[in-house]
Order: C-alpha cells, then sequence, then structure tokens
C-alpha cells in the first residue's frame, strides 16, 4: 500500500525537540493532529490500521514513518508503539 500522503504531512509535523513545549507526548501529539481535518484524520487512521494490524514487519513502519522526512527518529518497537497510540487518539476523536 502507498504511503498517503496526509500520514506524510503529519510525520513531517514531528520534528526534533517538537516534544519540549509540551507537559505529556499526548498533549504534543494532540497539537500536531490539530492540522489535520476530519476526512484527513480518518485517512491516516485508517492507513495506521493497516500498517499496525496487518503482520507489517518493523521495516516496513519504518520505512513509512521516513517518507515524512520527519527528524523525530525513534528506534525499533519504539515507534510502532508510538504509532499504536497516535492511533488510540485518533480513535477517540469526536
Amino acid at each position: 500500500m502507498r504511503t498517503p500522503d496526509e500520514f506524510r504531512t503529519l510525520v513531517a509535523a514531528f520534528y526534533q525537540h517538537s516534544r519540549d513545549d509540551y507537559a505529556t507526548e499526548f498533549d504534543c501529539i494532540s497539537s500536531r493532529l490539530g492540522i489535520l481535518s476530519e476526512i484527513e484524520k480518518q485517512v491516516v487512521k485508517n492507513y495506521l490500521d493497516y500498517l499496525l494490524t496487518s503482520g507489517r514487519p518493523d521495516s516496513e513502519v519504518q520505512r513509512a514513518w521516513r517518507s515524512g522526512n520527519s527528524c523525530y527518529l525513534f528506534r525499533g518497537h519504539d515507534l510502532r508503539a508510538f504509532l499504536m497510540e497516535l492511533r488510540t487518539l485518533l480513535s477517540q476523536a469526536p
């Protein structure tokens, strides 16, 4: 599956030290989600559902993240955990 532009846009919003302005990672993620429309959020959630629940290897998850040119880097399973948290927040959005 091709990485959606909406996902790449969201990924690009995370950069080195972008979390420094927020008390929690939750606050940082919530702020970044604010750049997306409701339709774009649904596209990202659908993509995360595919990426995280269809047995995609970590290398594919990393490749998808890197496609957004973020300098917010993760090691190993940390990216998958972060994206799962992101997907949970998207699921809770009204």
